[in-house]
């Protein structure tokens, strides 16, 4: 499963114009991953635990989180800043 991070890493490869060579062999795997990602949201994100607070996908933190890493919630993200 890719997570938050690898999903941004593959969205910033994409800039808002079109770049004159666009390797469509790349995109067509980029778009494998994130479709692959989207469908799988729900199975793999039921797996998912904080390795901070134990929270889960469908026990989530007090006022909610979402993940940043695979096994990484947003508000332990936050407090070890």
């Amino acid at each position: 499963m890719i997570g938050l991070k690898q999903i941004g890493e593959i969205l910033s490869r994409y800039p808002e114009e079109k770049p004159a060579a666009l390797n469509y062999a790349k995109v067509r795997e980029d778009i494998a991953l994130l479709a692959g990602a989207i469908i799988n949201a729900g199975e793999s994100s039921a797996e998912q635990k904080c390795r901070v607070c134990g929270c889960t996908w469908e026990q989530a933190c007090p006022g909610g989180c979402y993940w940043v890493e695979e096994d990484l919630c947003s508000a332990c993200a936050d407090s070890e800043e």
